[in-house]
């Protein structure tokens, strides 16, 4: 009897530990790309069997046997994408709050199979209201109360490679747009909240047209990007009267400049970004953009950091006669989409998220936070 005709027997009949049925098919996660994909993936196809089956106390032991085989292997997280019924349920479960575990592992698996943006493309194909869709993942940016990463905001990020999702985020919720809503949540986030938040703006960022919607609610937008780098500095009296009024209290009072190195290079991403678009240059300058970094390098200890400070501002300082054309990046952006992402494993009831680097990595199953 081979490995998934001795687990098709173990699940579906009574006289057998249950122990043993949870240890079987869990083992399933920890199997090397290549058995998981011999005989066209006969493993995957029968736990898939199983998980439609009357028996919903296996679902969630099936769930993290996909979790963990599709942390390691793009192969894998490819034959699931294909398995439209599976992935319809795993889309619809996204935003279904009955069973609480159940969708923390459906987030989890979702984390997985957006990590790359070939799969993630995939993945947008199943997703039928997806401004619905985002709005109920920015949820979890939005709610202060966990001290633990939520797979939700993880997934949101992901997502954010998708052109549809970052356009997305700009559409009006509640009277504003939902990237406002995100970027005033900052002085109250967790620190893990303000991490994921401001990779999703610095994502939504990437693309030229939404400068121009950028421009529209240039104040509050760039209120809320900035305000970690607000503090004291020295203006001369014609310079501060270049400067956006809101935030001339912000620079006069002692305020501390963001500690987090990684939530500040990202934020000057995000910058460094817009100064691409001439409409995203000129909203920048209209505010006084400029003397507000100006004295934020003065501060700035990191290296990487103030290189990029000092990037943004060179391209400022600039007359658009200078510069010369409309969009200074369009070669790169087109040649370099560097998201922010992150997958997830999952090792018994432990689940993470983690790999939160430009060039996203694989995370490893005996990895543990």
């Amino acid at each position: 009897m081979n490995f998934e005709e001795d687990l098709r027997t173990a699940a579906l009949t009574y006289d057998i530990n249950e122990d043993d049925v949870f240890s079987k098919i869990r083992s399933v996660g920890m199997m090397s790309s290549e058995a998981l994909s011999a005989d066209s993936f006969s493993i995957l196809k029968c736990l898939l069997e199983l998980f439609y089956k009357p028996m919903e106390w296996l679902q969630p032991s099936i769930l993290e046997a996909f979790i963990n085989a599709s942390a390691d292997s793009l192969e894998v997280s490819n034959f699931l994408l294909t398995c439209e019924n599976f992935m319809n349920y795993v889309v619809e479960s996204i935003s279904h709050h009955h069973y609480f575990q159940r969708r923390l592992l459906v987030l989890a698996l979702a984390c997985n199979l957006t990590c790359k943006l070939q799969t993630c493309e995939v993945f947008g194909t199943y997703m039928k209201d997806i401004p619905a869709i985002v709005r109920e993942l920015s949820k979890a940016l939005l709610d202060n109360r966990s001290p633990n990463i939520d797979h939700a905001a993880s997934l949101l990020r992901n997502l954010t490679q998708l052109k549809s999702v970052r356009d997305a985020v700009f559409t009006e919720d509640l009277g504003a747009p939902l990237i406002i809503t995100l970027l005033n949540s900052n002085k109250y986030a967790m620190h893990w909240q303000q991490e994921i938040m401001f990779d999703v703006v610095r994502n939504c960022c990437f693309d030229a047209d939404n400068h121009t919607i950028i421009s529209a609610i240039k104040e509050p937008f760039f209120t809320g990007l900035l305000y970690s780098f607000f503090g004291e500095g020295e203006f001369r009296d014609w310079e501060w009267q270049l400067i956006y009024p809101v935030w001339r209290t912000y620079l006069t009072a002692t305020i501390e400049r963001e500690a987090s190195c990684r939530i500040r290079f990202t934020i000057l991403e995000a910058l460094y970004r817009i100064c691409a678009s001439r409409v995203g240059r000129e909203a920048m300058r209209s505010l006084g953009v400029y003397y507000v970094l100006r004295e934020y390098h003065k501060w700035e200890t990191d290296a990487d950091a103030n290189e990029l400070c000092g990037n943004v501002i060179g391209i400022l300082i600039q007359t658009e006669e200078e510069i010369g054309c409309d969009n200074i990046m369009e070669w790169s952006l087109e040649k370099e989409q560097n998201f922010f992402v992150s997958n997830l494993s999952y090792f018994s009831s432990f689940c993470t998220a983690r790999n939160y680097s430009l060039q996203p990595r694989k995370s490893k199953l005996e990895y543990k936070e």
